[in-house]
């Protein structure tokens, strides 16, 4: 199984599964999981506003993977997304790297996790 996160909105997280074939899910708490991930999205945020600066109309998709380890810590991370949004894409890859979950004793393989992240310029208001 892999597990799917599919932010709604920066900073709002909502979990989703999809099983990929029919080995267990390694046991990890998904409130932990979208508390950790929704504490990133001001630098998310951050970053992305910098990029609306330079360019208004700046958007697109962000595809964020990594594992979790039975320790808790996040590897394998591969960040993607349009070159107009590479400062952001560095920005998540930086912020996952502050990330940890503390270890979980019932969890014997790292467990894989996956973000896309749509980034979409706010509207003009008339």
């Amino acid at each position: 199984m892999k597990l799917l996160l599919a932010p709604a909105l920066i900073g709002l997280f909502v979990v989703a599964f999809a099983q990929e074939d029919t080995a267990p899910l390694p046991v990890r708490d998904m409130n932990e999981i979208r508390e950790a991930l929704s504490g990133i999205s001001n630098d998310i945020h951050e970053a992305y506003m910098l990029v609306l600066l330079e360019d208004p109309e700046a958007g697109g998709e962000i595809e964020l993977a990594f594992d979790i380890t039975p320790a808790g810590a996040i590897v394998d991370i591969e960040v993607t997304g349009p070159e107009s949004l590479e400062p952001v894409v560095l920005a998540i890859e930086e912020a996952l790297l502050t990330v940890s979950f503390g270890a979980c004793d019932e969890q014997t393989e790292n467990l894989p996790v996956s973000a896309p992240l749509q980034l979409s310029p706010p509207l003009e208001e008339e």
